[in-house]
């Protein structure tokens, strides 16, 4: 009997954690972005940004489940920095980012980052030209790239999409339309399960 109440004690904190939904969502509007983490989530992220539309996010080196970055929106002076130590999924949701400076999405998390376009989405991001970075898409550690939907670079500095580690891509559409240098670029492997790439 012990053993049963357990066993649905665990269950029920599994439901609860489930239920709580780790995901934090970005949505850019010109200059502007507004950052929404949930309450549960508020000692896992920090945004230093504000409102800017240069959206800075650092997860805490304590983080020790998924969490999960939904961007949309647009905007022609903006980007998107996340940093942190544990595995995460940045879903593109209709994004539109442009960022003059430098990259458009630059990740500086070494783990796994799953990069999800959800079918019937088209997504562009273009990078500035005097950008010191590696990519337009700049992901320090393994990507791997998942769904239905369309992503749209426009690389005007070096590589148009850059993983420091592996790269993995499935179903997606990825459009290379510019690059400086390489259109993709990996420094283990480059893994395509299936999907269009135009280059």
């Amino acid at each position: 009997m012990k053993k049963t109440l357990l066993f649905l004690t665990s269950l029920l904190t599994f439901a609860t954690i489930q239920a709580a939904n780790p995901t934090v969502t970005v949505v850019f509007n010109g200059i502007t972005a507004t950052v929404t983490i949930p309450a549960d989530l508020a000692r896992s992220v920090t945004c230093s940004s504000e409102k800017s539309s240069h959206v800075k996010l650092i997860q805490a080196e304590t983080v020790s489940s998924e969490i999960d970055y939904v961007l949309s929106g647009s905007s022609d002076d903006g980007e998107f920095y996340m940093e942190g130590s544990y595995k995460a999924t940045v879903k593109l949701n209709g994004l539109t980012l442009t960022n003059p400076n430098g990259p458009a999405i630059n990740i500086q998390n070494g783990k796994r980052i799953k990069l999800n376009l959800p079918d019937g989405t088209t997504n562009t991001l273009t990078d500035g030209a005097n950008d010191t970075a590696n990519g337009c898409f700049h992901c320090k550690g393994h990507t791997e790239v998942t769904g239905k939907g369309t992503l749209n670079i426009v690389g005007n500095s070096k590589h148009g999409f850059y993983s420091k580690e592996y790269i993995a891509f499935k179903n997606a559409t990825l459009n290379i339309t510019a690059a400086t240098k390489d259109g993709i670029h990996c420094k283990e492997y480059f893994l395509l399960e299936k999907g269009t790439i135009n280059i």
